[in-house]
């Protein structure tokens, strides 16, 4: 079991450095616009992926094989507990392992922030396009406006 739970923290933390990894080059691809990178990238995601499943499947085994032997199997950490019983190389590990997650929920938010700016922008353009740069919105109503004034791509009557 302890050899178990040692490799399941190397592939964790080799699935979180991928993933991040991924995730920064993904960020710097969408601040400076790089759609073949963004491209190749998609092999290492699908590998970080694969990583991250294989720990997950890793970790759910774990649990498993410890409530089997009438441990306490409410976490990793509750398995660890009493596994290693007056170890604390593990909690070092799970700090680690803990600060890499946090790290990567962090570019993931900002990856994310940066797609919805860019997908305001996009529609932005969009909607000055349809209105012909007159102002009015393609999704406002008001109580003397009829729909056939209000723009073509949400509520025009064609």
């Amino acid at each position: 079991m302890k050899q178990k739970i040692l490799n399941f923290f190397k592939i964790l933390d080799t699935a979180q450095e991928q993933t991040l990894s991924v995730l920064q080059k993904k960020q710097f691809s969408l601040v400076k616009p790089e759609q073949e990178t963004l491209r190749i990238l998609s092999d290492e995601e699908t590998e970080a992926l694969r990583l991250l499943r294989l720990a997950l499947e890793e970790r759910e085994s774990i649990l498993a094989t410890a409530q089997q032997q009438g441990l306490v199997a409410s976490s990793i950490s509750a398995v660890c507990e009493q596994v290693f019983p007056g170890q604390n190389e593990w909690k070092q590990i799970i700090e680690k392992l803990q600060a890499q997650n946090t790290q990567i929920h962090w570019v993931s938010l900002t990856n994310w922030t940066i797609s919805q700016k860019s997908l305001v922008h996009l529609t932005q353009i969009l909607e000055f396009i349809e209105t012909r740069g007159a102002g009015k919105t393609t999704y406002q109503f008001s109580k003397g406006t009829s729909t056939t004034s209000t723009g073509g791509f949400v509520d025009k009557v064609a």
